[in-house]
């Protein structure tokens, strides 16, 4: 038998060629996600597309269209009552051969449509490939979403207040009709940047204000509410007055938006009004309001909560509802919450009431609640509508007023009794200045009379400068105006100058003072002068306040890095309530006409101001009245000593051999002119005065002054302006020029060297100082 091996290329080669094409072919024709179906468009006698054979279709088909046998069969027959639009279609693709894309829904079929047809063959085809998938829910969620939008865009038209909505971008997105008068003054503000917006409406830092609150809110979550807002509006220049709030919102296409109510406080009833227009409105309103709202029925069965309530207590709705019993009420607030809220339900009248709601984390906050009647045309009560807001802000602000306004009481007496007492201290030094002056209109020739009624003078214009130099101290720190003048200064050497400062007052009371210093040298990194002061005034003040013949303690002794300084006195003490304000100015222990010393009060506040600009601290202690008295300070240490020049104790006194000199005194005080002269005059020297700046040029260029005393405010030309006359002078140069004034501040003496003063003297001028002064100047022929 002879075997035939089929040959390469055969027929039945291309038959199995074929056959697997095939076979591929419907594996992938079925294996397609989306429906698939080949067909034959049916043409009418006018040429139209009336119908569509499915020729064949795939396994999705049946899940995409829920027809099922469709091969074979007519559209009409498969879905009667079907749209003719989709034939149509099919129609045009086949004669144009032009393939289309569409969307289009069946309501004989309930399903919606995304189909691509393209032609199948030449163009004289009438088959048509058909892919497409049920896009139904797709359609269904874009109409909720249409349908959504509509009534959020609704509700913001429908609402009774200003509301507009500004988007994640930060740009409006909504404005109703009510709030689109506010944006009247810009060009088709939907869709401007809110930021451009704000700026055109209000004045900038208002503007960043406003911008500022919406992005946090749109950050944050935070909502926030302003109860009362005036403002000058940029564009118009009117003043307008709003109560307004804002929340972050959910989208209906997703993501966050902020949306602002608002409301001009002048209609408010007439806004509250509106808001029953519709319940829905109203509670999508109050929703989103950041004040806690409720509706009770007229039982005062509590209907709604909005979701403030469960977000600031922490609490269920039905524990919120439960308050009575729940205790989110502060327990001293609840007796007085329950009995208010009976009476207003029983009444029918409205309801307010302050009291405190315990937070969820546990805090107790003031809150004013509020509750109306809501009643139909007969009166009686529908409902009852009410609303908690968070005042604890508004108390503690109030509380604080309260404080402040009872601290300005204090602090008004406090100056009464200090203008009272700086009247009393003047006046202690003048009476016996008078008394000295009428003694010397009739001691005549006496010798002694007029030294004792000058040593009274002297006295006690000593006494009044220090009241006054005290003064200016306490108000150049209080300016930050005063300036150390730090330098390595021995501790001892400080305080045998303050001692020896105190020293006539105690001798005088007959107390005994005992020093203690360390045997070492301590150094200090301090104003000498200002720490001679301070210690200066801590002995006369234990001195003042220790009855005659007393015991006064110094002592030092260095305490690692640090120095105290302890002054400790048998004095009258202080009671244990004032040790804490001791240190306050215009501070007295006692005020009463027997217990009171003299001063004005700020002594201690001086010291310790002093002493804290030098890095240290000063401490009282008393163990009560008639205990005595210790101030104790402590100073820092001064690490590497330097050399120091000794703080100088004065001018020297003139003595007999002193240079005369020509002086020229002027100031437009006659008095303080003649008497500065005279004893000028009476040291020796060659005077001459005159009375003001114009006088004073022409008086100089004619007297050739070694010295000229000059007086800063003076009518004609004040002294900065006659001393820059005389230094543009040929003669001027060789004159020394000295200010004599009542100005003593460091701007005034920088003002005086400007001006070309060779010394700065404040007045009553210290005339040892001057003396020595003059004896200094260089000599001349």
């Amino acid at each position: 038998m002879t075997s035939h091996m089929p040959r390469h290329g055969s027929a039945d080669d291309a038959s199995l060629a074929n056959s697997a094409r095939e076979n591929r072919y419907h594996a992938l024709f079925h294996a397609i996600d989306q429906g698939f179906c080949i067909a034959e468009v049916i043409f009418g006698d006018d040429g139209r597309a009336v119908d569509h054979v499915i020729l064949e279709c795939n396994a999705a088909f049946e899940r995409h269209t829920g027809v099922t046998n469709a091969a074979g069969r007519r559209a009409s027959e498969l879905v009667p009552g079907g749209e003719a639009f989709f034939s149509e279609r099919y129609g045009h693709v086949a004669t144009t051969g032009e393939s289309v894309r569409f969307e289009q829904g069946s309501d004989a079929m309930q399903r919606w449509f995304e189909v691509l047809v393209s032609r199948m063959g030449d163009a004289t085809s009438r088959t048509v490939a058909i892919l497409f998938s049920d896009i139904s829910e797709r359609k269904r969620a874009e109409n909720a979403l249409a349908y959504r939008t509509q009534q959020f865009e609704t509700l913001l038209n429908e609402a009774p207040l200003g509301v507009y909505l500004v988007d994640a971008e930060l740009r409006l997105r909504s404005v109703n009709p009510i709030a689109m008068s506010t944006f009247a003054g810009i060009e088709n503000p939907i869709g401007r940047d809110f930021d451009e917006v704000m700026h055109s409406l209000w004045p900038p830092a208002r503007a960043d204000e406003f911008v500022g609150r919406f992005r946090r809110t749109l950050a944050s979550g935070e909502p926030f509410y302003a109860p009362d807002f005036s403002e000058v509006r940029y564009d118009s220049g009117v003043a307008e007055y709003y109560t307004w709030q804002i929340n972050r919102i959910a989208l209906p296409e997703g993501g966050f938006g902020v949306v602002c109510y608002y409301r001009e406080i002048s209609s408010m009833v007439r806004a509250k009004g509106l808001l029953a227009d519709s319940q829905r409105q109203l509670l999508f309103v109050m929703d989103s309001m950041p004040q806690k709202i409720f509706t009770a029925m007229p039982d005062a069965t509590i209907e709604y909560l909005n979701p403030q309530w469960m977000q600031f207590t922490g609490l269920e709705p039905d524990q919120v509802r439960d308050w009575g019993r729940v205790g989110f009420i502060h327990p001293d607030d609840l007796a007085h919450t329950i009995a208010e809220w009976q009476r207003g339900f029983e009444v029918g009248e409205p309801i307010q009431i302050e009291h405190r709601f315990q937070r969820h984390d546990g805090e107790y906050r003031w809150h004013i609640s509020r509750a109306l009647p809501m009643r139909d045309a007969e009166g009686q009560i529908q409902l009852w509508v009410g609303s908690s807001t968070d005042i604890h802000h508004q108390k503690q602000d109030a509380y604080a007023k309260h404080t402040a306004a009872l601290a300005l009481s204090v602090a008004d007496l406090r100056k009464d009794e200090f203008l009272a007492l700086l009247a009393h201290e003047l006046r202690n030094p003048l009476a016996p200045i008078r008394n000295a002056l009428q003694i010397l209109q009739l001691a005549e020739n006496s010798a002694d009379t007029v030294r004792m009624a000058s040593d009274i003078i002297d006295r006690q214009t000593t006494q009044m400068i220090r009241l006054v130099d005290e003064l200016l101290d306490v108000s150049r720190i209080s300016r930050g105006n005063i300036e150390l003048r730090r330098d390595t200064v021995e501790l001892a050497s400080v305080l045998n100058q303050a001692v020896e400062t105190s020293r006539p007052a105690l001798e005088q009371a007959q107390h005994e003072l005992i020093v203690t210093v360390p045997a070492k040298p301590v150094y200090l990194f301090a104003d000498a002068v200002r720490l001679v002061q301070v210690f200066g005034n801590l002995l006369n003040n234990a001195g003042k306040f220790t009855d005659p013949g007393g015991r006064i303690w110094l002592s030092a002794e260095q305490q690692a890095d640090e120095i105290v300084v302890t002054v400790r006195d048998t004095g009258v003490g202080v009671p244990a309530d004032m040790l804490v304000t001791i240190f306050e100015m215009f501070r007295q222990v006692d005020r009463s006409l027997e217990g009171s010393r003299g001063g004005l009060g700020i002594g201690l506040s001086l010291v310790q101001r002093l002493v804290e600009l030098h890095g240290g601290s000063v401490h009282a202690s008393s163990a009560g009245p008639g205990q005595g008295t210790s101030f104790v300070v402590r100073l820092p240490v001064a690490r590497v000593p330097r050399p120091a020049l000794e703080p100088s104790n004065g001018a020297r006194i003139p003595t007999a051999t002193m240079v005369q000199r020509r002086v020229l005194v002027v100031d437009d005080n006659h008095d303080s002119a003649d008497s500065l002269a005279l004893y000028l005059r009476l040291l020796g020297h060659d005077t001459q005065t005159a009375y003001d700046g114009l006088d004073a040029v022409a008086d100089a260029e004619r007297f050739r002054p070694h010295l000229l005393v000059l007086d800063i405010g003076m009518p004609r030309l004040n002294g900065y302006d006659a001393a820059r006359r005389i230094r543009a002078q040929s003669w001027g140069g060789a004159i020394t020029i000295v200010a004599l004034s009542g100005w003593g501040q460091e701007f005034d003496l920088r003002r005086s060297r400007d001006a070309g003063f060779d010394e700065h003297f404040v007045k009553p001028v210290n005339h040892a100082l001057l003396a020595g002064f003059l004896e200094q100047m260089p000599r001349v022929e």
